[in-house]
């Protein structure tokens, strides 16, 4: 039974614009960061949708041989500065032609690259990127950060988030990124990113990308001015910069990332 509705939520903070935190009988949940808590999950009056990717199932002929990748594929790759070592390091899988139709009717054909959403021990979900033609589908669970860090992490405190897993991967040479897979911030995430007191914006430069970063930048300020009423003896000095350019993240090399970065490690405003 519904108890009541707020414009603050404990999780993700107040300031919404709509009462999309409810309290029932039996537990209380976020519309905007969809966190939830039951005292008896088997009588819920809400009841996540479960994860039903137990098992992945990956297309025959898959390899994270870089040898045996097409050469239109490494042509896409290289145009990035993906290199030989990128591919093995994030395990980036190629997929020779084919063509399937999914039981929703969508149709996918041509060469794909497989990116993994993994942490060190499981593959929680996959998201395929087809060629020529920019078909996407995503399978798996992708409520799990995809965090990758450079091979030796000397900066502990800065985390960037970034749309594509290309542009994850760039940027993970220099400083821990994490692949959102689109432009939604899930409440996983949102916990991950508090988990650094420096956080970077780096979402595509179109219309989309920085009406989403303005989002991300909105739902961040919210919860840490909560969490700052809530717990003022646990203070902590987050730091949140946007960077906006005119190209994806994955376009510039690491020089140009570099120069970007640099400043904002070091001398971001502090909230």
């Amino acid at each position: 039974m519904l108890i009541t509705k707020s414009n603050n939520c404990p999780k993700c903070g107040g300031g919404h614009s709509n009462q999309c935190f409810v309290v029932y009988d039996n537990g209380e949940h976020c519309f905007s960061c969809g966190y939830s808590k039951s005292t008896n999950s088997n009588n819920f009056a809400f009841k996540a949708p479960p994860n039903i990717f137990r098992q992945l199932v990956f297309p025959e002929g898959m390899t994270n041989n870089y040898n045996e990748f097409s050469l239109d594929i490494l042509k896409y790759l290289g145009k990035f500065y993906i290199n030989k070592q990128h591919v093995y390091r994030h395990k980036i899988m190629f997929v020779p032609d084919s063509s399937f139709t999914t039981k929703a009717g969508l149709s996918f054909t041509g060469e794909s690259l497989l990116f993994l959403n993994k942490d060190a021990e499981t593959v929680h979900g996959y998201q395929r990127r087809f060629f020529p033609h920019k078909n996407i589908i995503s399978v798996g669970d992708f409520n799990i950060p995809c965090l990758l860090v450079p091979e030796q992490e000397n900066i502990k405190k800065t985390v960037c988030i970034v749309e594509d897993y290309i542009s994850a991967v760039r940027l993970s040479d220099i400083v821990p990124t994490i692949c959102l897979f689109g432009t939604s911030l899930k409440s996983s995430v949102l916990s991950k990113l508090l988990e650094f007191d420096n956080i970077l914006i780096w979402l595509d430069g179109d219309i989309p990308g920085q009406e989403a970063a303005k989002k991300i930048s909105r739902k961040l300020y919210d919860i840490i001015k909560y969490n700052q009423q809530t717990t003022p003896y646990k203070p902590v000095n987050y730091r949140i910069s946007n960077i906006a350019t005119e190209l994806d993240p994955k376009c510039y090399s690491n020089t140009e990332l570099n120069f970007y970065l640099k400043d904002l490690i070091n001398d971001s405003v502090k909230i």
